[in-house]
């Protein structure tokens, strides 16, 4: 996320103080502004760890996301659509969301610890991460309906896979790939990923832009 230009210590307290404005335009103003602050800066894994450092830094994307679901339900749409906008998509996930959460209760009974309730419970806090991607998918989809704005989020969301892309260029350039070496490992994002689950990964994303017709 830095480029390379020295601004690794300077960057995370910038987009942390900067957080907290944003999370009052979303509340007062309006929810595109968090969408379109938290959506591209998910994929910036390094820059994350690096806010953890900082006060609630680890609870930074919660907090976030916290906002966008207050402003969604404040501002819900009455129309026709409802809160809900309907898509074949709805169900499914929604069964995984309450399929994975009943699993894990099974297996709070099964190991006889308490109850996955607390955002003590490591578990729940795996679960709860897990889940960021549907909500995030939901609060978009209800309320990013302009044809504008749904470019800009398009823009974000590639200039962020170019920061991705870049942070693997700079890992990479210089180290010798010949053998394997737990140094080859890279940080942040692409951390437990092997080279062809990031292949997989950006042919994803590139055959979902692919799809994306502007108005």
């Amino acid at each position: 996320m830095e480029l390379g230009l020295g601004l690794t210590n300077i960057i995370p307290p910038i987009v942390y103080f900067i957080s907290v404005f944003v999370i009052l335009l979303t509340l007062f103003y309006k929810i595109e502004v968090g969408i379109f602050f938290l959506v591209p800066l998910l994929p910036q894994q390094s820059l994350l760890q690096r806010i953890h450092e900082l006060p609630l830094g680890k609870d930074f994307v919660d907090i976030l996301v916290l906002a966008l679901i207050i402003k969604w339900i404040l501002s819900k749409n009455k129309g026709e659509e409802g809160f809900f906008v309907k898509t074949s998509f709805n169900l499914p996930i929604l069964l995984i969301i309450i399929w994975t959460y009943i699993e894990l209760w099974r297996g709070s009974f099964y190991l006889g610890v308490g109850a996955p309730i607390s955002i003590r419970d490591p578990r729940f806090v795996v679960w709860k991460n897990f889940m960021l991607m549907p909500i995030i998918y939901f609060i978009v989809l209800n309320n990013v309906k302009n044809p504008k704005h749904i470019k800009i989020l398009v823009l974000l969301m590639t200039l962020s896979i170019l920061m991705m892309g870049l942070h693997f260029r700079d890992s990479f350039q210089w180290k010798d790939t010949s053998a394997y070496s737990d140094d080859l490992r890279l940080t942040g994002t692409f951390t437990y990923l092997s080279p062809n689950a990031i292949g997989s990964f950006f042919c994803a994303v590139c055959y979902g832009f692919s799809l994306f017709v502007p108005s």
